[in-house]
């Protein structure tokens, strides 16, 4: 053993000596000073709740023992999780990154998503591709404008948007993304992300190795049609955007889009007159080129007419039918 090894060893045994000494003391302490501890955190019962700050009071002392051993470069520097996918800035940098073992065959969106129509046997030879899950926390890009296309991302749990910066640096919002939804499609054509994917929410996703994806593809007929399928979605998605756009006033484009979550909820098993918009208001503008007070005006003027009541982002669509007579001039299929 080097002298540097022998060191080291010198300082851990150091430490969990003094840590045996310590547990009781920290484990009486957290007890005391659970009124500290945000209920919002993670709502733990007092004995969890000791645990965590006694996690926390062993973590903080094994960060100074990496700085006595002039290791704390790895506390500092972003981590990069690499998965099948490639690798994603993450916002927690000292701890592993989640993943789960994913199976197509187990899911729930199975139904919605890219195995959609494939026998069991197919199924397991994607299954093949999808490694593991990977969480993706509120507020974090699962890829940037830019990034090199790697994979597709199957949501699976939760909801994102897709946005693109303007000339000035203004966000334009393209789209909103929600379970058995595939993200990453932009990139195909050139290889390379057209637009950023945010969470909306602590979400999940499959990654999907691309070229993996298309070489599996040239063997089965019905994966391959799937993908053809989910291409020809985003042209029909541009098209009623365009539509949307172009001939809706404001109170239009807002019931189009109500209507059109509440419809792609509902074949996914949810309710489709009780909901929770997941984007703030500035999002919903920024997507349907509306200013927030016209946001605003539009749901004040939807409910004066009995069609829908929000409050906050909770919304309860009280007649569907007018909400449909409304947009009735566009064809708008969920998807």
């Amino acid at each position: 053993m080097g002298r540097g090894e022998f060191a080291a060893v010198s300082i851990l045994y150091e430490c969990l000596l003094r840590l045996s000494d310590w547990l009781p003391k920290l484990k009486n302490r957290a007890m005391i000073d659970l009124h500290q501890v945000s209920t919002a955190t993670l709502k733990l019962n007092k004995d969890e709740a000791a645990s965590v700050l006694v996690i926390r009071a062993l973590r903080s002392s094994a960060i100074k023992v990496k700085g006595q051993m002039k290791s704390t470069r790895a506390a500092t520097t972003p981590m990069l999780i690499t998965t099948l996918g490639g690798a994603f800035p993450m916002l927690e940098t000292h701890s592993p990154p989640p993943l789960l073992k994913a199976a197509c065959s187990s899911c729930s969106v199975v139904e919605l998503c890219l195995p959609i129509g494939l026998t069991g046997s197919e199924v397991d030879r994607l299954d093949t591709l999808i490694v593991q899950r990977y969480k993706v926390k509120k507020g974090t890009a699962l890829y940037r404008a830019g990034d090199p296309l790697r994979s597709l991302y199957a949501v699976r749990i939760g909801s994102f948007k897709t946005s693109v910066l303007s000339v000035d640096g203004r966000e334009q919002v393209t789209g909103f993304h929600i379970p058995g939804e595939m993200l990453g499609l932009d990139a195909i054509s050139a290889d390379q992300h057209a637009c950023t994917a945010y969470a909306l929410e602590d979400s999940e996703v499959c990654p999907i190795h691309f070229a993996q994806l298309e070489k599996l593809a040239q063997s089965l007929p019905s994966l391959q049609h799937n993908l053809n399928k989910l291409l020809s979605r985003e042209i029909v998605r541009d098209h009623s955007m365009l539509m949307l756009m172009g001939n809706m006033n404001s109170d239009e484009r807002l019931a189009a889009f109500l209507l059109n979550l509440s419809q792609r909820l509902s074949v996914r098993g949810y309710s489709s007159k009780e909901f929770v918009l997941k984007m703030r208001r500035e999002e919903l503008g920024s997507y349907l080129g509306l200013r927030l007070e016209t946001i605003c005006r539009g749901i004040a003027h939807l409910r004066d007419q009995g069609l829908v009541e929000i409050a906050g982002r909770d919304v309860t669509i009280q007649n569907m039918d007018g909400l449909k007579h409304m947009v009735s001039g566009c064809n708008r299929q969920p998807h």
